[in-house]
């Protein structure tokens, strides 16, 4: 294994390195903001309201991120890989992203207000509840310019206007709950939040001077996007059923209580959770690239990254499994108590998430998005199974055993079933190795972008 100087002089000689470097750190403190200002509101929820109303609360969140996977319909990978290979961004192709999104809003708001009117009276707080939290579907289809601001290597932009949304919408919901105000009223405020984000990207954009235009011949390009993206839309779905639906199956079999406890755990992984993605989406345009420039010399590279994954994740999730007892009683108090057994378990996934966010860029990158979409079902299906005979008798600790049993199969195991390719992966993700070939050169692979997070056009706007 290579000792810390000799890392540092690797990354000191790496354009590549270096850039991924600082897209990681501000990517960092973005998250970092996110995880102080979103922890602490919803601990302070959680001990505001007790488990029974926080399970409602979390419910509906749930519900929330369902619709917002469903407007986003797969697309973000797609045209994250489109915009990584470009060499500017193209405001026609931009503007038809946005659009579409916004009509893809619009649906999953029609299809809410008939689902409302059709629930029974009882259940009409929580209707009402997720109905306003899914207005912020106006406005989300505006997030869409992130890919603009990713297209230039800024990072700073998105960062900050997440950051910004993230305060702003902690702060209100605080003080909603400090002086009494109904569930509904915190609802309204989350979707403030998550429609804040848009709009300052929309602001930033036309303010650089950039402005929408329109052509009906970009709708092709588009809709050959959209026949890409399906089976990530389905693969991402896959995915809430067991990132989500253990939270919905508690309510269901053991009551609001026991979803309300399984959720800060539930809370404290997401946290962790993080982690693999901020560095993953740092790392997408230089995986997309090495797969393009030379597949059989990346695929060395991309053994070595998948092993520290396993390293580094596993570490982790084992310092948060003996610390669970002190997190749960220090973040939300001693009624949670029993959420620390159901945090040792489920903190383990994280590994799996890791494995599983890298492996779908390679076989994004190889254009076999439907392999992703097929472990996605796999895994969600198994979890569904498990759950359903895991929860009557365990409660949570059978929700955590089944997430982590499913995210195992879905982003390791399923590899067996995917013929010569798959075998390959699975040997890539099981099979160690620390140094990259000699004479590889790590620039040249992965092309080299700028030195700064910013291009020159967008400093020149």
């Amino acid at each position: 294994m290579p000792s810390p100087s000799q890392l540092w002089a690797a990354i000191s000689k790496s354009a590549t390195l270096q850039t991924f470097g600082k897209n990681s750190i501000v990517q960092a403190g973005e998250q970092l903001v996110n995880i102080i200002f979103g922890l602490a509101i919803t601990i302070y929820l959680a001990r505001q309201w007790g488990p029974s109303i926080f399970g409602v609360w979390s419910i509906c969140l749930a519900l929330l991120r369902i619709a917002m996977t469903c407007l986003s319909y797969g697309l973000d990978t797609i045209i994250l890989r489109h915009c990584s290979q470009q060499q500017a961004p193209d405001e026609k192709f931009l503007t038809g992203v946005i659009v579409l999104r916004a009509v893809n809003a619009a649906l999953i708001l029609g299809a809410a207000l008939v689902g409302i009117h059709l629930l029974p009276a009882e259940d009409r707080t929580l209707a009402n509840l997720t109905l306003v939290m899914m207005s912020a579907l106006l406005v989300l289809p505006f997030e869409g310019l992130e890919f603009w601001f990713r297209a230039t290597k800024d990072a700073v932009a998105p960062a900050l206007a997440r950051s910004i949304s993230v305060i702003a919408g902690s702060l209100l919901k605080a003080a909603l709950v400090a002086s009494g105000a109904a569930i509904i009223y915190v609802g309204a405020a989350h979707a403030f939040q998550i429609g804040l984000f848009g709009l300052i990207l929309l602001a930033v954009y036309l303010w650089r001077g950039h402005r929408f235009r329109f052509d009906t011949s970009v709708l092709g390009q588009i809709g050959g996007l959209y026949r890409d993206a399906w089976p990530l839309f389905i693969t991402t779905l896959g995915y809430l059923v067991y990132a989500r639906i253990d939270i919905m199956m508690l309510a269901w079999l053991r009551g609001d209580h026991a979803a309300g406890t399984y959720a800060a755990t539930v809370r404290i992984s997401e946290v962790f959770d993080l982690a693999p993605v901020i560095l993953l989406t740092a790392a997408s345009p230089f995986l997309f690239n090495g797969m393009r420039n030379n597949v059989k010399k990346f695929s060395g590279l991309f053994q070595v990254f998948l092993t520290y994954l396993n390293l580094l994740f596993f570490a982790g999730a084992l310092a948060v499994c003996l610390l669970s007892s002190f997190l749960v009683w220090l973040l939300f108090g001693s009624s949670y108590s029993e959420s620390a057994g159901f945090l040792s378990i489920h903190i383990f996934g994280i590994v799996f998430i890791a494995q599983g966010v890298a492996t779908q860029y390679w076989w994004v990158a190889r254009r076999r998005q439907r392999v992703v979409m097929w472990r996605a079902l796999a895994g969600g299906v198994l979890n569904v199974i498990l759950n359903l005979l895991l929860i009557p008798d365990y409660g949570g600790y059978g929700a955590a055993i089944a997430t982590v049993i499913s995210q195992f199969f879905s982003c390791v195991g399923m590899n067996v079933f995917l013929g010569r390719n798959g075998w390959y992966l699975l040997r890539m993700q099981l099979v160690p190795k620390f140094r990259l070939n000699k004479g590889l050169n790590l620039d040249e692979l992965v092309g080299t972008p700028p030195k700064t997070l910013i291009s020159d056009g967008a400093r020149a706007q």
